[in-house]
């Protein structure tokens, strides 16, 4: 019970979000890992990026050898090396770059159905998908994005205010078990081949809730706002 009290007041010390943790920690290390990246030749920062892709798979064998932080930096580093590559990224077709993100889209898809024919467990067949299973996803997904002109939309800008929220909510330790154990109990459907379908609209609806209710508590405290200081 203490540790659940501590971790309300201190969530990014005691695993609480990981994802904003790293990134937290990642900005700290950054200016060691730019100092580290910029003594090294081209050759040796693409050997580097392939040792770090190779330590990611890893996880799916032990399930405990890599950590999110090395995650974090695997990723910081391969946009280091996107960007210092950038000339050649520019040649790349954007039917390319779609296809590469499809197919590993889809192969990232197919491990998760043979992973559970040899057996393994529910909890770790997705977990390789944060892994480098998530890399080679995010790899072609961001070069996508890069070669896309950019552009200003206002209901993207609206929804991103709330993405942070939803990320707070779901990821909370007790809102985590409620959700996807006891309200939707994901685990009845992870031999299903509906699976990626359930799981689309599943998110789709709780990121829809989420945003309605960010955007109620947003009205409530520019209303409380206005009331305090007016």
């Amino acid at each position: 019970m203490l540790l659940l009290y501590l971790s309300l007041f201190f969530p990014f010390t005691l695993n609480e979000y990981w994802f904003v943790t790293c990134y937290i920690l990642l900005a700290l290390f950054a200016p060691y890992i730019d100092l580290l990246i910029n003594q090294l030749s081209s050759s040796n920062l693409k050997r580097l990026v392939i040792i770090l892709l190779l330590l990611q798979i890893l996880p799916l064998l032990l399930n405990k050898i890599i950590n999110q932080l090395l995650l974090a930096i695997t990723m910081y580093i391969i946009g280091v090396f996107i960007a210092k590559n950038s000339d050649s990224i520019k040649k790349l077709q954007m039917k390319q770059v779609l296809f590469a993100f499809v197919f590993f889209f889809l192969m990232e898809i197919l491990s998760i159905f043979l992973l559970a024919k040899i057996g393994l467990d529910f909890n770790s067949l997705f977990h390789f998908t944060y892994f480098f299973g998530a890399i080679v996803i995010a790899v072609p997904l961001f070069i996508l994005f890069i070669k896309l002109k950019p552009f200003s939309n206002i209901i993207i800008n609206s929804i991103s205010k709330s993405v942070f929220s939803i990320y707070l909510v779901t990821e909370q330790f007790n809102m985590r078990n409620i959700i996807w154990n006891k309200i939707l109990n994901i685990n009845e459907y992870e031999k299903s081949p509906w699976l990626p379908v359930y799981g689309i609209v599943v998110v789709f609806c709780i990121f829809c809730i989420c945003i309605l209710f960010d955007y109620l508590r947003r009205l409530i405290a520019t209303g409380l706002w206005k009331i305090r200081f007016s």
